[in-house]
């Protein structure tokens, strides 16, 4: 496969170009680039796991409608050939002709920072939403801002802050000051050769068509994927056998989402950040686990065919997808598959790909209107935590009886479990309190937790049936709202 070995991005409004080698080598960090070689101190490294928001910088790339998409992102997880084509913007960069930009004079104003060694990382975040929109809804913003964490200021100054920076939005030469991006940024993304740089003994490629990732695979059928990083990102190291690393976050045929009739078609490398807006009226059981999952910064890098990739049990997506029957697309050279995630993953972190095979769509069935659909969380956080019991539920019923029903949980086992048996057992059953006590009760003997410091066996055990007591509560709403015809 011939290629370059150069990637080109905007760090701020300079265009760079850098050869993939020496001390800018594929695996370089980009918050170690900015730091060390940009000279950009302003982006501060916390925990380097993506957890605290320190190293926050903002990416803008080209979007829709000839609009720029400004989307914060974890610059400690990010490796440096993942921002080719797009626009870096760090707290450095927003300041215009000695005139602090709006979200940090509020800051200022509010007295909104204290000993500043998050302050930048919040101001990215708090500018990649003032270019979103106008929002001034506290519970948004604090939303929004969940991925950055301060210890000394507390948030209510930061949120206040944010609510006056919205108000400042016409301030002249900030909204237009980015405006000659977009032109740049899709000239950058015109050549779609392959990037192909070695770091000994180890090959990192970052394609932009399927072909290409599928004849690399082929290849080399033991090549580790990449699109958003943000599980092989976490304390990355590599590893002493030469390893081939494929980035697959370019490839736009992966990358978008399809309506048919009943049903969603998922690129696999479509950031979580936009399932979730997308899913938010045909799905919303995953707009609403994607409500809870992990950060903004990391959804905006996250993808659903990397989080089944990797097979968590701990994953929060798996539960969903199982519970409304979602299947998994598998492509290789020459021959393309479709298989229910129920088989897909097989184990603890082992799934049922193939040699040279990858994930490239999620198929997933839209439930009808006489279907009734949850998802829960239960962590010891509600924002940016592991779960410690994840679960969701599908339920049919017809003349006050149960017609269909799916039960998954995630964080209980070695891998995301339906329950089959405790379903049979309340089939054809009449949809009220006792049934859901039997239920409850299956659910009880028929699980074996397991024990860690999220939770004991006995804990998740008692919440695993009082979840389904929680979606039975839930679901006389909508009961009433369907009307005599259940």
């Amino acid at each position: 496969m011939n290629g370059r070995n150069y990637i080109t991005f905007l760090l701020g409004q300079k265009e760079i170009s850098i050869n993939l080698e020496g001390r800018n080598h594929p695996f370089t960090r980009l918050i170690d680039h900015l730091r060390d070689e940009e000279g950009l101190r302003d982006v501060k490294e916390g925990c380097g796991v993506g957890d605290c928001g320190a190293c926050t910088v903002v990416l803008a790339r080209p979007g829709p409608e000839g609009r720029l998409e400004y989307v914060p992102v974890n610059s400690c997880l990010l490796l440096l050939p993942m921002v080719h084509g797009c626009q870096v913007i760090t707290a450095a960069h927003l300041a215009r002709n000695g005139i602090l930009h709006p979200v940090q004079q509020a800051l200022v104003d509010h007295h909104g920072s204290q000993c500043g060694f998050c302050t930048p990382g919040l101001v990215m975040s708090m500018y990649a939403l003032w270019m979103q929109d106008g929002t001034t809804d506290a519970v948004r913003i604090a939303k929004y801002l969940s991925g950055n964490l301060c210890r000394c200021t507390g948030y209510l100054p930061i949120i206040d802050a944010m609510q006056t920076a919205m108000q400042s939005r016409d301030v002249p030469g900030f909204q237009t000051a980015n405006e000659g991006a977009y032109s740049r940024l899709v000239q950058i993304r015109e050549d779609q050769a392959p990037i192909i740089s070695g770091h000994l003994p180890h090959t990192y490629t970052k394609v932009f068509r399927l072909s290409d990732a599928l004849d690399l695979l082929s290849a080399h059928p033991k090549t580790r994927i990449i699109a958003g990083n943000t599980d092989l990102g976490v304390k990355f190291r590599l590893p002493e056998e030469p390893t081939h690393y494929l980035d697959i976050s370019g490839i736009a045929q992966i990358n978008g989402i399809r309506y048919e009739a009943g049903f969603l078609e998922l690129g696999a490398a479509r950031p979580l950040e936009k399932v979730r807006v997308d899913c938010r009226e045909s799905l919303p059981p995953l707009a609403e686990m994607l409500d809870l999952y992990a950060s903004t910064q990391v959804r905006h890098m996250a993808t659903a065919g990397g989080s089944l990739g990797t097979a968590s049990p701990i994953g929060d997506l798996s539960p969903v997808l199982l519970a409304i029957g979602a299947e998994v697309v598998l492509q290789k050279a020459g021959q393309k598959r479709r298989m229910h995630l129920e088989d897909f993953i097989t184990g603890y972190r082992t799934t049922a790909l193939q040699a040279g095979e990858m994930i490239t769509h999620l198929h997933l069935p839209i439930p009808g209107p006489g279907h009734y659909n949850r998802a829960y969380k239960v962590s010891r956080r509600k924002e940016v935590d592991i779960s410690s019991v994840s679960a969701c539920f599908s339920l049919e019923i017809e003349e006050g009886k149960v017609t269909d029903l799916r039960i998954a949980y995630g964080g209980m086992a070695a891998k995301p479990l339906r329950l089959r048996a405790t379903e049979e057992l309340m089939l054809g059953e009449p949809w009220n309190n006792a049934t859901v006590e039997e239920g409850m009760a299956h659910i009880r003997q028929s699980l074996h937790p397991i024990c860690d410091v999220r939770g004991d066996a006995s804990t998740r055990s008692l919440v695993a049936g009082n979840l389904l007591r929680r979606f039975y509560l839930d679901s006389l709403e909508w009961q009433q709202q369907q009307g005599p015809t259940l």
